[in-house]
């Protein structure tokens, strides 16, 4: 079942009051001094329909709405503008991006928001100090302001998840002891989070420049830099990922030469001491034949075979430590 809470600003309205009656939209709206906020949560198709009705929401954007699975984006219609974005947390023991979608209709003087979950996210924005004391025309300017303002402080707290625990995977990749695969398997996870991080990333960077370069006139003058600076920290936001990924990169091949090297290290230890065993094997084996041969039942052949076993071993074991191999 939907949430409703409807704020209005300027007007005869009491500054701070929530309704939850639809029917109070127009109402509100008939006073012209007044600008109408209406956040819904757990948003069903009827009642989007009474607000597409009261508004003139169009029928995609109101589809759009009620479909969770949307890209981040910034649309233009006739008679108001849509904006969708995702509120984002890292669950870093888990190895999972958690992403909760908000939707906004933005018209002249009423802003719609939709979402499931985010209560407290909107709440943060509706308890910012001074909002419900801004003008009629500037305060839906604002209230955008504080909701993308909220979004972008959890982007960073999620790119310093992220930093944090590649800053200890870079560790483990320069460690003497090889990683256990269970901690590659958590690697592999935090990657397909990260990708799926830069997945509304991205968008979002395009769908804010949209708003920002083409359609800002949309927003009160004074509202101009508080959007600019939201670029700007998309941006920000947008080009951390883009090194976080590329670190990510740096670190998977690294950690391969580091495998590869430990690898061509115990090649060098195993073929180094299988050539040291094979010089008295092949002495012995020699000695050991059923044919005569010189110093056959002697003392000094019994010498001579392992004082060249010995001296060819020593002289092996030599060379191969010389070399960095032992």
């Amino acid at each position: 079942m939907a949430t409703i809470s409807i704020r209005a600003f300027g007007g005869r309205s009491e500054p701070g009051a929530v309704s939850d009656d639809l029917a109070a939209v127009s109402v509100l709206l008939d006073e012209q001094a007044t600008a109408v906020w209406v956040d819904v949560e757990d948003a069903d198709e009827p009642t989007l329909e009474v607000l597409a009705d009261e508004l003139g929401l169009h029928h995609l954007a109101v589809e759009d709405a009620l479909d969770v699975h949307q890209r981040d984006k910034y649309v233009h219609y006739d008679e108001h503008a849509f904006f969708v974005c995702h509120d984002a947390e890292l669950d870093v023991e888990a190895a999972q991006l958690r992403t909760k979608e908000v939707a906004a209709f933005i018209g002249d003087r009423w802003l719609v928001t939709v979402h499931a979950g985010c209560r407290a996210l909107v709440d943060g924005v509706a308890g910012r100090p001074g909002l419900t004391h801004k003008a009629p025309d500037l305060a839906l300017g604002f209230v955008l302001y504080g909701l993308l303002d909220a979004v972008l402080d959890r982007y960073f707290g999620v790119l310093d998840a992220f930093e944090r625990f590649y800053d200890g995977a870079a560790d483990q990749v320069f460690a003497d002891v090889p990683i256990p695969p269970q901690d590659q398997r958590r690697w592999f996870e935090m990657r397909k989070a990260l990708n799926a991080f830069d997945r509304i990333v991205r968008p979002l960077g395009d769908a804010v420049d949209t708003m920002v370069h083409q359609d800002l006139d949309r927003f009160p003058v004074a509202a101009h830099p508080y959007l600019r600076d939201i670029a700007g920290e998309v941006s920000q936001v947008r080009d951390e990922a883009t090194g976080l990924r590329e670190l990510v990169r740096q670190i998977v091949d690294v950690n391969i030469m580091q495998r590869d090297y430990r690898q061509n290290v115990g090649m060098k230890k195993v073929t180094s001491w299988a050539a040291i065993i094979a010089v008295p094997t092949l002495v012995t084996g020699y000695y050991g034949m059923n044919v005569p041969y010189p110093g056959s039942g002697e003392t000094w052949g019994v010498v001579v075979a392992s004082g060249v076993s010995v001296a060819t071993a020593l002289g092996l074991y030599a060379s191969f430590r010389r070399r960095g191999w032992l």
